[in-house]
């Protein structure tokens, strides 16, 4: 009997969460090279729960004690062999540099191939040194403060998509996800039926998941502006109650339900159901069975894995300012290019009120919530960036509420949307699987001297 392949996931950042989205996505296609693979991973507290929801993972969680962290890990390297080594946020080491659990060099004595995730392309080899890209900005460094560059060999795996692969360089892997798309359309029918039979719903109720980043989450109640999320809710409800005729089931993800008794009118069209964690299973059923996600950031990796689905993405953002109304910082003001609608305005100084504590201001205009945008807010409507998604104006009813009825009952808009994501995938067709880059990276190691 042949031993099963064992490899191994790291999470070095405290703050990371995105990248544990690819775990499953890699050992797909590790599975296409070894037939019985055995999966460890060690990460941070924040992604235990989710990445150790499969079972036959073994999964140990990282704390912010280094040296606890290196015994953990050099344990597990003595009772284990492994074939191959993933770092998932090896850019860490280069944003933040103090918010590590686990040391890069602490891998400079291993053997088997160790392969990094560089989802967003922000890593380069120069002289067989590691950099962070020069566009990478990084001036809240003091000179002399930024991490030194990397001299441990690591293969980059540059996921196509959000990059293209006729445009990296040739020193890196373009890492193909196509192969994993191919299947999410499979049983997504019967994912839709069981979460409707689950909440006791009709088959033509409209599904709509709203997935709060937990990372973002927690930074948020650090910053005391975690206003967002709750009047996200209400506002989301407000709007949907003006489809009238139509259902909707909503699925609120990475949040525990408010202490007080929800949907006390009878006749209220929307159902809300509070999941409080995301597991692997929940997070592939929402995808496969929603009719429209929504989600606070616009870099989550469930932008992808919605695209791959065809399903519709949608970021609720906020262009109301609030400033102090002079530099005695006694009094502060709300100011906006429109006028909302009474019920919008009062969810507006809900917000407010909720984020009264925050130690800043002025709040800023935010798509990713809480990272303030810097530029004047962007026009409402599909954007066509990275990847696709619509972006609203929250609390603008004139453009918001036409927009999301489009997106949730035009057949002539959802079809449009589908043939975009069609074309997103074929953007990258030459790029290699991990099989396929695993082979080259064993091949090349044989022939050398």
């Amino acid at each position: 009997m042949t031993e099963p392949s064992r490899i191994l996931f790291l999470q070095m950042a405290e703050k990371s969460y995105d990248e544990i989205f690819f775990i499953d996505r890699l050992t797909q296609q590790w599975s296409d090279l070894y037939p019985e693979v055995e999966v460890y991973a060690l990460v941070n507290g924040l992604c235990n729960h989710f990445v150790s929801s499969r079972p036959e993972r073994i999964v140990g969680v990282l704390t912010e004690n280094q040296s606890e962290n290196l015994k953990r890990f050099e344990v597990l390297i003595d009772a284990v062999t492994f074939d191959a080594i993933f770092i998932l946020d090896l850019h860490e080491y280069f944003v933040h540099p103090m918010d590590l659990n686990f040391l890069p060099f602490w891998l400079k004595s291993q053997t088997c191939p160790i392969y990094a995730l560089d989802y967003y392309n922000l890593m380069v080899y120069n002289k067989n040194l590691l950099y962070l890209r020069a566009q990478v900005n990084l001036d809240k460094f003091e000179e002399g403060e930024a991490p030194l560059p990397l001299d441990i060999t690591v293969e980059l795996l540059k996921p196509c998509l959000p990059n293209q692969s006729q445009v990296l360089k040739q020193d890196a892997h373009a890492w193909a996800l196509q192969s994993t798309f191919s299947g999410y359309a499979i049983g997504a029918a019967h994912s839709r039926q069981e979460l409707l039979d689950s909440v006791e719903a009709k088959d033509k109720d409209h599904i709509i998941s709203i997935f709060f980043d937990p990372l973002l989450y927690t930074q948020s109640a650090e910053r005391s502006l975690i206003g967002y999320y709750f009047v996200l809710i209400e506002v989301l409800i407000f709007y949907l109650r003006q489809m009238r005729g139509e259902q909707f089931q909503i699925f609120i993800v990475g949040t525990m339900p408010p202490s007080s008794e929800v949907n006390l009118s009878p006749d209220m069209n929307v159902n809300l159901h509070y999941i409080s964690h995301l597991t692997e299973d929940n997070y592939a059923a929402f995808l496969s069975a929603s009719d429209l996600i929504i989600t606070n950031n616009d870099w989550t990796v469930a932008l992808l894995d919605a695209l791959g689905r065809n399903t519709p993405v949608c970021i609720f953002g906020n262009s109301i300012i609030e400033e102090w109304t002079d530099n005695t910082e006694t009094e502060k003001e709300l100011r906006s290019s429109f006028q909302p609608l009474k019920p919008l305005y009062d969810f507006c100084h809900l917000m407010t009120e909720l984020n009264q504590f925050s130690l800043s201001l002025p709040i800023f205009q935010f798509v990713s919530y809480p990272l303030r945008a810097q530029d004047a807010f962007p026009a409402t409507g599909l954007k066509n960036h990275t990847y696709p998604y619509f972006l609203f104006d929250m609390f603008d009813d004139e453009a918001t509420l036409p927009m999301l009825k489009q997106v949730l009952l035009s057949t002539d808009t959802r079809n449009k949307y589908k043939a975009l994501c069609e074309a997103y995938r074929e953007q990258s067709t030459d790029a290699l699987s991990l099989g396929q880059i695993h082979t080259q990276r064993l091949n090349q190691h044989q022939e050398e001297p």
